[in-house]
């Protein structure tokens, strides 16, 4: 990976959203080698309701066909 996300960016809350984990494991992975630390994960629609109204993070990366709705509902 490169290393060259800037220190503000990497404070900032993200949520990763999809129904197959081993998705979310990579994209976290990745996340985490550019030393991003507030990863938030769900694997449903609801979940991902849930943590956005507890921890209100400011990028999500979203999987759009999702088991118990539209991820961009």
């Amino acid at each position: 990976m490169s290393g060259n996300v800037p220190n503000f960016f990497r404070d900032k809350k993200i949520l990763l959203v999809d129904d197959e984990p081993a998705v979310l494991d990579m994209i976290e992975s990745l996340l985490r080698e550019e030393g991003f630390s507030a990863i938030y994960r769900a694997a449903t629609k609801k979940q991902a309701l849930e943590l956005c109204t507890r921890y209100k993070p400011e990028l999500g990366i979203l999987d759009v066909m999702l088991a118990d709705g539209d991820g961009l509902d």
